[in-house]
């Protein structure tokens, strides 16, 4: 029996080139056009192109730089804290997880060569994670009961202005209000500088031993660059998901803390190696800087991991409003000035309904069961809580009424859509907008909330 021939794959440029053609079309042709692969996709685009407008407009770099330089000038506080908790929780084993900790960070793999007159006798490369080594050692050495209670008081303080800011700046991408207590703070704070480090060592410290035995195995070396590098992404990923749950003052969903820690920790990955190769070839920061080199490096390589912790948190911010949604639909958030202040009465019915039946609503809940946008919407609320129309339930960040719906009427409710309205543009002093005004608060006049349930609205079970 004849064979068949085999059909020749087309070369490998050809491939590439039919390759970038579906990815254009992809991400250029209508919809209509495309088929489901093709759409997914173009998903994908959409919300990478949402991702960057939204890093944009919260001024993501500038943030970066301003954790980055937070950092440098509070470094040797929080290392006081850190070292303190964690030589009590790991004992002897201190020192050996600080190793690792560098070691997993790349900072060993960052080195300066400094300048010196000397051709025939060249210093030795002087590596960041020695630098960083010696603050620890530093801070390690520190006699907490020889600094009194001022000295305390400036270390407590340096390591708590770091966290707020980072709070701050992970508020701002999640759009979340900065009132959290100041009780839950200094916890939130306090478990994330004791335990993540630790994690972050301990992870590796475990895998580099399995990689030890592994790599005397023949024939098995790949196995144990493999569990190195997968080790080093579980610990990010790991770090990642719990700051991204913790430390923003929002009800942050485990889904996309998970899938914007895991973005976070392959970018971290990614960057601590290229940086490494980079510095090894690069000689414009010992020309420039000499010995203090470290500095500028130190800089740069804090910049770069805080521009891709906050580029991981803005996708698990993304994710979490998107829920599914194509972007496009968020788009309308740019409009938020133009929505009718009568919404205001369907957000309140929608809490009151859920009053009746015992059931709570979030911000997010309520954006997107009222098709609202969701910043517009976390503005009204709290400007509703302000007023004295709403309580916040501290435990998953929900909605209820403050007073029974019966004393609440529709022309108040009207009044606070107008203040809104206000503070978002210009108030032009019109007298027509002025007795368009009157005349719908004549209409609410004598209607209560109560009156605006649907009978038998049982609200849905929250997703």
């Amino acid at each position: 029996m004849t064979q068949k021939p085999e059909k020749s794959r087309p070369p490998l440029r050809v491939r590439a080139r039919q390759g970038f053609e579906w990815l254009r079309q992809s991400a250029s042709e209508p919809r209509k056009n495309l088929d489901d692969v093709q759409r997914r996709v173009r998903h994908g685009f959409d919300t990478a192109r949402y991702c960057l407008r939204h890093l944009d407009e919260d001024r993501a770099p500038q943030m970066a730089a301003s954790l980055a330089f937070r950092t440098l000038f509070g470094i040797l506080p929080v290392l006081v804290v850190i070292t303190v908790a964690a030589r009590n929780i790991l004992g002897d084993n201190f020192n050996r997880t600080i190793d690792t900790l560098i070691e997993e960070l790349g900072l060993n793999e960052i080195k300066i060569i400094p300048p010196t007159l000397d051709a025939e006798n060249p210093q030795a490369p002087v590596g960041l994670g020695e630098w960083v080594d010696g603050f620890v050692a530093t801070a390690s050495s520190i006699n907490l009961s020889g600094l009194g209670w001022i000295g305390m008081a400036v270390v407590t303080f340096s390591a708590v202005w770091v966290m707020v800011t980072i709070e701050n700046s992970f508020n701002v991408i999640y759009r979340a209000r900065s009132g959290r207590s100041w009780t839950k703070r200094l916890l939130v704070y306090w478990c994330v500088l004791t335990f993540g480090p630790v994690m972050l060592g301990v992870i590796p410290w475990l895998s580099g031993n399995l990689s030890a035995v592994v790599s005397t195995l023949p024939n098995w070396q790949w196995l144990a660059v493999s569990i190195d590098v997968g080790s080093s992404i579980l610990a990010f990923w790991f770090l990642m998901f719990v700051v991204y749950l913790w430390v923003p003052n929002a009800r942050v969903r485990v889904r996309p803390a998970l899938i914007g820690g895991l973005v976070a920790a392959i970018l971290l990955e990614v960057g601590k190696r290229s940086l490494g190769a980079y510095m090894a070839n690069a000689f414009t920061v010992s020309s420039l800087y000499g010995s203090l080199g470290l500095i500028p490096v130190f800089m740069f390589w804090m910049y770069l991991m805080w521009m891709f912790v906050l580029v991981g948190l803005e996708v698990a911010a993304i994710l979490q409003v998107l829920r599914g949604r194509d972007p496009r639909v968020m788009q309308s958030e740019a409009l938020e000035n133009l929505i009718d202040p009568t919404s205001i009465l369907t957000v309140m019915t929608l809490i009151a309904s859920g009053f009746e039946h015992g059931t709570t609503f979030s911000s997010d809940d309520i954006a997107r069961r009222s098709g609202l946008p969701g910043k517009f919407t976390t503005v009204m609320l709290e400007r509703l809580e302000k007023r004295g129309f709403l309580h916040r339930i501290d435990q998953n960040e929900a909605f209820v009424l403050a007073r029974p719906p019966e004393q609440i009427s529709a022309d108040q409710l009207m009044d606070v859509a107008y203040e809104l309205t206000d503070d978002g543009s210009m108030h032009l002093q019109s007298s027509l907008v002025d007795r368009l005004r009157d005349a719908q608060r004549r209409q609410a006049e004598g209607t209560s909330l109560a009156t605006l349930i649907p009978i038998e609205s049982a609200p849905a079970e929250r997703e």
